[in-house]
């Protein structure tokens, strides 16, 4: 008996091959899959693999809401990241919390804690969709992914794609694949990253076909990295994504005095860790 929801799947498939113009066996074989597989996953008599899904959203070319189709995500259980919750008339006000956040960190002594503050306190206060922030191990030369605000779901998501927890998320500077990722080569480079696509800062940790599934999703319109650098010294990266295609000159010299604070108040905890003999990571 035929699965039903393996056979709308497999409907869906085929829709899509039909319209891209490929036989069943011209896309096997550019996926890479043995002959006949793709005749028994569009009847609905097996049910694909994500990897085998991304390999066919990839080879048709699909969109990002065609790609979200394909895998039956209903983007309205992230309606809340949707929201377009900035509002111009707030900046100067804004501007003005930046020193309420300072004293918000004043006295704490963890770094997960002070990390998670700081992320709480930039979508708080100065509106944006999601924060990252991400520590420099200067030995095995990696960025690590310490805080990031995101809801759990999303954050379930993401894990579902890349194949590892949240926590685990590291982005190796001596592998070629990695330079180019936003954030981190927004640290080697000490340099502003701007984005509009979410690929940039996920790559090689997402596909590009799966790039297509988390941007939506997350309203991603814009993201910004910075390095977190303090007397040359590497301590991190600091990232923000928005709801909003464009920024004004006051925004970003906003989110830049942001995240001189963060690389400050990270620095001072470090050296207390250093002071005191613990391990900073």
């Amino acid at each position: 008996m035929v699965n039903q929801e393996y056979y709308k799947l497999g409907q869906k498939i085929r829709n899509f091959r039909i319209r891209s113009g490929k036989s069943q066996m011209e896309l096997e074989l550019e996926i890479g899959a043995s002959a006949g597989s793709l005749s028994r996953i569009e009847n609905g008599e097996v049910n694909p693999t994500k990897e085998t899904l991304f390999n066919i959203a990839g080879a048709m070319k699909l969109e990002s809401n065609e790609v979200i189709d394909l895998f039956g995500i209903n983007i309205s259980e992230f309606e809340d990241l949707r929201k377009n919750t900035y509002n111009q008339d707030l900046l100067s006000k804004e501007l003005e919390t930046i020193y309420q956040i300072n004293n918000s960190f004043l006295g704490i002594t963890d770094i997960q804690e002070l990390c998670d503050t700081l992320v709480r306190k930039m979508v708080k206060h100065i509106n944006v969709s999601y924060s990252t922030i991400w520590l420099w191990n200067s030995e095995f030369e990696r960025l690590h992914l310490k805080a990031v605000n995101a809801p759990n779901r999303a954050l379930q998501l993401g894990e579902e794609l890349i194949g590892i927890k949240i926590s685990s998320i590291y982005l190796n500077a001596n592998d070629p694949n990695t330079l180019k990722n936003h954030i981190l080569n927004s640290l080697l480079e000490d340099k502003e990253n701007l984005t509009y696509d979410f690929y940039d800062f996920s790559r090689p940790l997402l596909s590009r076909v799966q790039a297509k599934i988390f941007g939506p999703i997350m309203n991603m319109k814009l993201a910004i990295h910075l390095p977190l650098i303090i007397n040359g010294e590497r301590l991190g990266a600091f990232g923000i994504i928005w709801n909003k295609k464009d920024i004004s000159n006051e925004e970003r010299k906003l989110i830049t005095d942001f995240s001189h604070q963060v690389a400050m108040a990270i620095y001072n905890l470090k050296c207390f860790y250093d002071k005191f003999g613990r391990k900073f990571e």
